[in-house]
């Protein structure tokens, strides 16, 4: 089934990001609130740029991860990058980034020692560990995206992360910006988290945010680095994000080690 159009590059059909042992496997059904998925991997049609951008944000996620023990990556949960989930007639094409192979929907990662379910780690009724490292995956892949839908930005996102890179296959993502819904709803995010503020989730940055922000770069050391203005900062500030997130840490375990 073809659904690639207005294609900027070449197109390659993949059913893994990175490793061929990190297999996509499509979200079919529910089991409560967790999505049941495929035990066998699926082809999707992606840019090939986009691919390699997902392929770096997987490995990147894989090694903070992993270094706080969760192992290798399983497989990943996805609804679709051109096709949506769904057998047989069901298998139809997706519209906007997704129509030309520039986005995925990712519905979960199965690490060997842990899981996390797009529809499930980010509830307050989970476990810290759970929101914390939705928060790290999230984070991880705005790394290298500039786009990453969560359950912040809709009640249609609340059951998978969508990531797109607004087409844009070669540009360096942005650093973090105020008037991005899904930007700063990170920031939100993460300052709720890991530095204790209690902001409300609106993506709307206002007084409140800002300096919730200012404490969390100054709890990760990092309050000599503009990560709004500057993409290697907000590199730096996404990687933090990571680390605290997959130990479960609040702001300071890991710090910046260069601002005095």
């Amino acid at each position: 089934m073809g659904c690639i159009t207005d294609c900027y590059s070449a197109v390659v059909s993949r059913n893994y990001i990175y490793l061929p042992s990190w297999e996509l496997r499509h979200r079919t059904g529910w089991s409560g609130q967790y999505g049941s998925h495929t035990s066998n991997p699926r082809a999707e049609d992606f840019n090939v740029v986009f691919h390699s951008l997902l392929g770096s944000a997987m490995n990147t996620i894989y090694s903070y991860a992993n270094a706080e023990g969760h192992g290798d990556i399983e497989w990943i949960g996805t609804v679709g990058a051109t096709i949506r989930s769904g057998e047989g007639d069901s298998r139809t094409c997706k519209s906007g980034c997704h129509s030309n192979g520039n986005a995925l929907d990712i519905t979960a990662i199965e690490f060997e020692n842990i899981s996390f379910d797009m529809n499930v780690s980010w509830r307050s009724s989970q476990s810290l560990a759970q929101q914390r490292g939705y928060l790290a995956i999230w984070a991880g892949l705005r790394i290298f995206c500039t786009n990453v839908l969560s359950n912040t930005y809709d009640s249609y996102h609340e059951n998978h992360f969508h990531v797109d890179n607004d087409g844009k296959g070669l540009a360096v993502p942005p650093a973090i910006r105020k008037d991005a819904k899904t930007d700063t709803t990170l920031v939100q995010t993460a300052c709720n988290l890991l530095n204790g503020a209690n902001l409300v989730i609106d993506g709307d940055w206002r007084t409140a945010t800002t300096k919730a922000f200012n404490d969390l770069l100054r709890a990760l050391g990092m309050d000599c680095l503009s990560p709004k203005t500057n993409y290697w900062h907000a590199r730096t500030f996404l990687i933090l994000l990571m680390r605290h997130g997959f130990a479960s840490e609040s702001a300071g375990g890991y710090t910046y080690p260069y601002c005095d």
